[in-house]
């Protein structure tokens, strides 16, 4: 309860009314009033900043005493009158995602299209009146469903609690949880997002709905209306022509199927959907019934053959930049455009992306592949570090920092146009790309209702993924305008830039106190209170875990902070390139050097520091892969994989050689087995031996030993670290696999939270309830013969016994080997591997479209390292066979699914085999036509028969038109089974 009362005073009323317990809490100030007390610094406005120790004082208050804070969503701030009405206009029509996992949502959208003959705008405009009845039906019957669930447990609670009826009651909340939750969390996220107030630009204050979604369209009416600001030639004269005839030659060639079904594809499948309310998921699951018709319309507007304006309605929404804003200059519009146009214009920015780089300046990094807009973060406390570090001399820097406001909104299509024609587009690409822009009409969507429809005259939408791109092609001119204009509003220091600090302090946890900030926010909204013990799981994962990581990928968080955040974590837990920043280091700190030699020196950034502290790290995770062996010192350098000390311990002091490529017979391609085996010891030997060598050389590349991709990763390094200090692993090295497989295991999360409960005996059985005083009976209820352990109740129990006998049958499914087709040949493989010996053999079996073998062969190979390196080599053999057959169209296929996707990609592999993958796309690119394929075990037998023999035998095999003996039956049940 809340009073008004003084302490003194509400004592006595406590003892009066009999309160057992309660708390009382003293007046901000000497004046009696309510308890102004808050949570977090948005929650307060005006007067003096609230302690941050008190904020977590009033925080850990309410934990303690198990109290949720239930929010509040009408007016922000209590001294704020009125209250707005409701808003009237056109709803929008919401596509649910979960219509798609109806029984017969399929059969009614294809009977709706199959026997509708209009256009495709026209169906889809239909089908929102067909699934509104439709989903009112559905409405109707989970209503019935909830009443039913609701009279259901209160039967339930009215019987003897036994395990049977105790079940019941779960399972029944659960289900009638499910069906209340999705109700309650749309109703509230709507309600807080709600709009009930706007300031107007002469300070009147508007409440009524309609007055609100009139006032929001005349500002973004007036906010796209041009200027009319006459010829852009002056100031396009320093522009000069970049794109090329040939880019020019690309981009025109004429849209196909496969790009349009690109965009789709990478679409949000529930990303917010545009005026027919269809989402990207609607076209992505039912494209079989609806692609007809989509491709039709998409690529009549990307060919040139139609006007883009049919699906070119747009809808804007806003959002609030900060919490609470009245004003329409506050809050961000978005533009949610229809799917269809997402499609057409996505195709269109795919194109772009790959082409951006080379018409922006090399200092733009948002957009651009292979440039991260962290690159500016850190660039930015580099130099406001050099500016505070300048502290002689008579010449001096300055700081300018631009706000560009509204920047989408205030691009004039002409000046657009005349800007891509000025780099060099075509006339047909800008035609092109113009179309999409000038045929935009705008409604403005607030609280889910829609005004009237109004054209613009310029400006770019924020939610089109076309205008980025556009953007960034304005700006190229902005650094010569800017350089001839320096009357800008000065900032004396600005605190932060994109998020992160610019300026880091001795109170470095200060400086980063808002991830903390944010972490609490999270944690303590009332709904993560009612989260499973799963759900806490993929909660912290998925979103408390993410928070810090943006900071963490620029700084070197203090310890006090994470730890910090460690504790709010565990106790959420319990209850219930060389790109241009890297040049701009090198150029500062190791100019002369590499990173790797380079010195932390003194006055370094906190940047550098933090940059630096990780180059222990790195240095563990990094290794050489041979190639030609030219960059790899030998005693300096790690280059041998799978052993503990990398560095070398031979005695050359007397050795002439000091690089690896003299260990090579290059003429070959083969290890000096001679020169090794008399230098190195026997350990060492047998170890380089094991090191693939490419038969066509290739650079020596340095990679991370940490994924078997060689690519760098912070999960791999996290790994590297807990191997390298034993004491940061959480449990004993026994178990380590055993959890290690458990999370990886694809079944839902509840079942591995309950694995990992039996594994620490975490289960209310009996003997844990009597143990902990809970209980009396230490008996086992299913049996009543032996003390309900975790042990019994899972092994020992005859029920359990029981089960486990009944599950123990297991399901075979095979797949059999098929043909290929026509003129083709198929070429599989196979591989078997002896980790003792280090031996391995190849099989390969070669067939025609009737199944007859044309060619078996085996192959037995020395000094391989691994199962993983056998299935490589076996590959690589299959390929040297299929080219020497000299047909015009193969298929490769194995059953390792890892390397036949290393045999489809073009980039060079880094992992382990990838001298063997190297080889395999040398190969592959002198065939007419391969493809490689991956294929079960049980369509492979025959090949993992003549392999596992061979090893066994120890014998080569090259048999033309038939295979030994021991591969007869197999070869006969492949070729005798039914044609497809």
């Amino acid at each position: 309860m809340e009073t008004k009362l003084d302490q003194k005073r509400m004592e006595s009323v406590r003892r009066r009314c009999g309160f057992s317990s309660g708390f009382e809490i003293e007046a901000e100030s000497l004046e009696e009033g309510d308890f102004n007390d808050i949570l977090y610094f948005f929650e307060k406005s005006g007067g003096v900043l609230r302690e941050q120790k008190r904020m977590e004082a009033f925080r850990d208050t309410l934990e303690e005493c198990k109290l949720l804070d239930i929010g509040y969503w009408r007016v922000r701030y209590t001294w704020e009158m009125d209250i707005p009405t409701i808003l009237t206009g056109h709803r929008s029509f919401p596509f649910e995602a979960w219509w798609t996992m109806e029984e017969n949502f399929e059969g009614l959208i294809r009977e709706f299209w199959d026997s509708s003959f209009v256009s495709l705008m026209e169906k889809l405009k239909l089908l929102q009146n067909h699934l509104k009845k439709w989903s009112g039906s559905i409405k109707s019957r989970k209503d019935g469903l909830k009443r039913s669930l609701t009279r259901e447990l209160e039967s339930l609670l009215l019987k003897d609690r036994d395990d049977d009826t105790m079940a019941k009651i779960i399972d029944t909340k659960i289900h009638l949880n499910l069906e209340i939750d999705k109700d309650e969390c749309a109703s509230t996220r709507r309600r807080i997002n709600s709009i009930t107030k706007l300031v107007s630009e002469d300070g009147r204050e508007i409440t009524d709905g309609s007055e609100i979604l009139e006032a929001a369209t005349g500002y973004f009416e007036d906010l796209f209306a041009s200027n009319g600001n006459g010829d852009p030639q002056n100031v396009l004269e320093g522009i000069e022509s970049i794109i090329s005839h040939e880019v020019n030659e690309s981009l025109l060639s004429p849209f196909r199927e496969d790009k349009v079904r690109t965009a789709l594809k990478d679409m949000g499948p529930i990303k917010a959907p545009g005026l027919d309310g269809f989402p990207a998921l609607f076209f992505q699951q039912y494209w079989h019934i609806v692609g007809k018709e989509v491709l039709d319309f998409c690529l009549g507007i990307l060919n040139g053959n139609k006007g883009a304006n049919l699906a070119n309605v747009t809808e804007i929404v806003i959002i609030p930049k900060f919490h609470n804003p009245s004003s329409l200059v506050n809050f961000r519009p978005i533009s949610l455009c229809s799917v269809l146009y997402k499609i057409v214009v996505k195709t269109i920015a795919n194109i772009m992306q790959n082409i951006i780089g080379l018409c922006i300046d090399e200092v733009q990094s948002a957009f651009v592949p292979g440039r991260f807009i962290t690159d500016n973060v850190l660039l930015a406390y580099e130099i406001l570090h050099t500016f505070r570090q300048k502290r002689t001399g008579k010449k001096g820097y300055m700081e300018i920092k631009l706000d560009m406001s509204k920047a989408y909104d205030k691009v004039e299509w002409n000046f657009l146009k005349e800007m891509m024609l000025k780099i060099g587009f075509a006339h047909e690409w800008v035609g092109l790309i113009m179309k999409c822009i000038t045929s935009v009409s705008y409604a403005v969507n607030i609280n889910g209702y829609r005004g009237r429809v109004f054209q613009p005259t310029k400006g770019l939408r924020q939610g089109d993924p076309l205008s980025p791109f556009l953007f960034l092609i304005c700006s190229k001119d902005a650094k010569e305008t800017v350089s001839s204009l320096l009357g800008v509003r000065s900032s004396s220091n600005p605190e932060k830039y994109l998020g992160l600090p610019n300026v880091v302090g001795r109170r470095k946890k200060e400086a980063f106190k808002s991830i903390l900030d944010k972490i609490s926010l999270r944690i303590d909204s009332w709904s993560t209170r009612l989260l499973s013990q799963g759900g806490k799981e993929i909660f912290i994962k998925s979103v408390l875990q993410a928070i810090p990581t943006y900071a963490m990928s620029c700084f070197l968080l203090p310890k006090t902070l994470c730890e910090s955040i460690e504790n709010k974590l565990a106790r959420f837990w319990w209850q219930k390139g060389v790109g241009r920043r890297a040049r701009v280091f090198k150029a500062k700190y190791f100019p002369d050097c590499s990173f790797r030699d380079s010195n932390l020196g003194s006055s370094s950034s906190y940047v550098w520091r933090s940059i630096w502290a990780a180059k222990a790290s790195l240095e563990m995770g990094l290794i050489w892969r041979v190639g030609t062996g030219e960059n790899i010192f030998v005693f300096e350098d790690a280059w041998i994989p799978n052993f503990t000390i990398v560095r070398l311990t031979s005695d050359f002091g007397n050795l002439q050689f000091v690089k690896v490529a003299e260990l090579i017979k290059s003429d070959v391609r083969e290890w000096n087995r001679e020169l090794i085996s008399n230098t190195f010891s026997e350990a060492e030997a047998e170890m380089i031996f094991r090191i693939p060598l490419a038969t066509g050389p290739h650079e020596d590349l340095m990679v991370w030993k940490g994924e078997l991709s060689g690519e760098f990763s912070v999960r791999s390094s996290y790994k590297l670290l807990q191997d390298y200090d034993p004491t940061a692993y959480a449990l004993h090295h026994i178990y380590r696999d055993f959890y290690n497989k458990l999370w990886k295991i694809d079944i839902p999360l509840k079942i591995k939270m309950f694995i990992w409960k039996i594994s620490w005996n975490y289960l209310a059985t009996r003997v844990n309830m009597s143990l902990r005083k809970l209980s009396t009976n230490y008996l086992c209820p299913h049996c009543g013969s032996g003390e309900e352990s975790v042990n019994h109740l899972f092994r020992e129990c005859p029920a359990s016994v029981t089960i486990w006998k009944e599950l123990s049958d297991a399901i075979l499914v095979t797949f059999p080997f098929t043909d290929p087709p026509g003129q083709t040949i198929k070429v599989n493989f196979d591989d078997a591997f002896d980790e003792r010996s280090k031996l391995s053999a190849s099989g390969i079996v070669v067939r025609d479209s009737s199944g007859s073998v044309l060619l078996a062969s085996t192959e037995l190979h020395k000094d391989v390292d691994s199962a993983f390196a056998a299935e490589a080599i076996a590959c690589r053999r299959a390929s040297q066979i299929a080219l020497n057959i000299n047909r015009e169209s193969v298929i490769i296929e194995g059953d390792s699914l890892t390397i036949i996707k290393k045999c489809k990609q073009r980039d060079f592999d880094k992992s382990q085999v990838g001298s063997y993958i190297h080889d395999i796309q040398m190969l592959k690119n002198r065939f007419k036509t391969v493809s490689f394929e991956f294929v079960p075990r049980s369509a492979n037998n025959l090949a993992h028969i003549l392999a596992s023999e061979t090893l066994k035998r120890r014998e080569r095999v090259y048999l033309v038109n038939g295979v030994l003996s021991y591969a007869e039956f197999q070869s006969k049940i492949d070729y005798a089974r039914e044609p497809d």
